[in-house]
């Protein structure tokens, strides 16, 4: 069963994470406009 759970909240962590690097962080914006994929390559 945690196995099943783990991704979502993983997939909810990181995109908390990316609102506050957009918040917080100068130029993130632009970067994410950048670059397509910033955890895995050609994945996510």
């Amino acid at each position: 069963m945690i196995f099943l759970v783990y991704p979502v909240t993983l997939a909810m962590r990181i995109g908390n994470e990316e609102k506050v690097l957009e918040e917080g962080l100068d130029g993130y914006s632009e970067y994410k406009q950048r670059v397509k994929y910033r955890l895995v390559p050609f994945i996510w």
